[in-house]
């Protein structure tokens, strides 16, 4: 999660959380509290009352991009590398076959998948998502309009986003 002023960024992987840090930088705007990919349950009991934001990504969009990222990078100790690397059997499956475990896995009956969160929700996005983003008045933006919809929260986007895969 990123900070500022009144408003609290929840930041879910591979949904422009660098984009908009760096935005936040690039306008000047003082960071009052940076810590990455928390859920709202983490957010310290002085800016409960802020506001909360969250980006939208079409699921699709964000399974293409995390397959991509976690292949590249092939580190099980970044985002959802763990889970990556098991769904992918070890970075050997293609796209298809990894998307299609992730999708038909149950990811809350995995080992230490977010300190055994209890959801019963299937797949990984939807896990996530509502394990980051659970609580009340959340209001979200949506990925493909980051740039427009973060200006609405004073924060100038930066010239042509970076790292959209």
């Amino acid at each position: 999660m990123i900070i500022i002023k009144d408003t609290v960024f929840l930041h879910m992987y591979k949904t422009g959380g660098n984009f908009i840090h760096k935005s936040i930088i690039n306008s000047g705007l003082n960071i009052l509290y940076l810590n990455l990919h928390q859920p709202a349950s983490k957010i310290p009991d002085r800016f409960k009352d802020f506001k909360k934001i969250g980006v939208c990504r079409n699921p699709w969009d964000w399974y293409v991009s995390y397959y991509h990222y976690c292949f590249g990078i092939k580190n099980p100790d970044l985002a959802g590398g763990n889970i990556f690397k098991k769904m992918s059997k070890n970075y050997t499956l293609g796209f298809e076959d990894t998307i299609r475990n992730i999708l038909e896995s149950d990811f809350t009956k995995l080992d230490n998948f977010y300190n055994k969160v209890k959801y019963d929700y299937k797949g990984l996005y939807t896990t996530t998502h509502n394990y980051l983003f659970n609580v009340d008045g959340i209001e979200f933006i949506k990925f493909r309009n980051i740039s427009s919809d973060i200006k609405k929260f004073g924060i100038k986007p930066l010239p042509n986003r970076v790292n959209i895969s």
